[in-house]
C-alpha cells in the first residue's frame, strides 16, 4: 500500500509539472501585453521585432507581431529593418529616411504579390491602429501601398530630397488625401533638424528641451517630397542642384 501511495504521488507530481510547463509554453507562443513579439520565424524577423520592442510607441503587441512578420514578404526588397528605424530617429529625420531609401532602392524590387501579402498582414494585425489612424501603422501601410511611387520618384533623387519643408509635416489624413507616401518619426528628431523652418510658419511648434527628451509615444507624420519640391529656388534664381545654363533665358 505504501508503494502504491508513493507511486500515485509521483504520478500526480509528474502530471502537475507537465501541466505547468504546457501552460508556460502556450503563453510563450503568443504576444504579451507588454509589447514583446515572441517566436519570430527568422533572424531578420527577430531583429525587426527587437527594434520594434525597443520603442513600443502606440502599437499593440499584436500589431508589432504583424509588422515583424512582414519580413517574410518584404524584409529585403523593402528594407523593412531600415523602415522600422525611421520611427526611432534621434537627431534627424532626413538621415534615417535617406539611409532606408538608399538600401531599398538598391535592392531587387518587391513583387506586387509580396506587397499585397505584407499589407494584408499589417491591416489584419494592426486593425485597431489602422481604424484609429495611428501614425506608425499608417506610415507602414503608406510605404507598402505607394512603394512603386517611392522607387520611381525618390530613388533617382535621394540626395536632393528636403524633408524640412513645413508643408510636408502634418496629419496623416492630409498626406493620404494627397496620395503621397509618408513616414512617422519622433517630433524631437524632426525639430532637431527642422526647427528653424517649421517655427518660421508655426511659432512654438518646436520647443526648447524637446530634443533631449525621450521618444514620445505618438510620433508626427512627414510626407515624401514630390519631385518638383526637391528643386528649391536660390537667391540667384537657379534651382538648388541645377547646373549653370540649365535655366531658360
Amino acid at each position: 500500500m505504501v508503494f502504491l501511495r508513493d507511486l500515485m504521488s509521483v504520478l500526480m507530481v509528474s502530471i502537475w509539472v507537465r501541466t505547468v510547463i504546457g501552460a508556460t509554453t502556450n503563453a510563450l507562443d503568443v504576444t504579451n501585453k507588454g509589447g514583446t513579439v515572441t517566436n519570430p520565424s527568422s533572424a531578420m524577423e527577430k531583429t525587426v521585432a527587437a527594434s520594434l520592442a525597443s520603442n513600443r510607441g502606440e502599437l499593440s503587441a499584436t500589431c508589432h507581431a504583424a509588422a515583424a512578420s512582414m519580413t517574410e514578404d518584404v524584409g529585403d526588397c523593402a528594407d523593412l529593418l531600415g523602415m522600422v528605424k525611421i520611427r526611432l530617429a534621434r537627431d534627424s529625420v532626413s538621415t534615417p529616411i535617406k539611409d532606408w531609401l538608399k538600401t531599398m532602392c538598391a535592392a531587387t524590387e518587391c513583387s506586387d504579390k509580396a506587397l499585397a501579402s505584407a499589407a494584408a498582414k499589417l491591416t489584419t494585425g494592426c486593425a485597431t491602429e489602422m481604424k484609429d489612424k495611428y501614425p506608425d501603422a499608417g506610415a507602414f501601410y503608406s510605404i507598402l501601398t505607394t512603394y512603386k511611387t517611392i522607387r520611381t520618384e525618390a530613388c533617382p533623387n535621394i540626395d536632393a530630397l528636403e524633408f524640412c519643408d513645413p508643408k510636408l509635416e502634418g496629419h496623416m489624413n492630409k498626406q493620404a488625401a494627397n496620395k503621397r507616401p509618408f513616414f512617422s518619426a519622433p517630433k524631437a528628431a524632426y525639430c532637431a533638424e527642422c526647427a528653424s523652418q517649421i517655427n518660421s510658419l508655426r511659432p512654438g511648434f518646436c520647443k526648447q528641451g524637446e530634443v533631449a527628451g525621450p521618444i514620445p509615444v505618438r510620433p508626427i507624420v512627414v510626407g515624401l517630397p514630390a519631385p518638383k519640391e526637391t528643386l528649391k529656388v536660390t537667391p540667384k534664381g537657379n534651382p538648388k542642384g541645377a547646373q549653370k545654363g540649365d535655366s531658360k533665358p
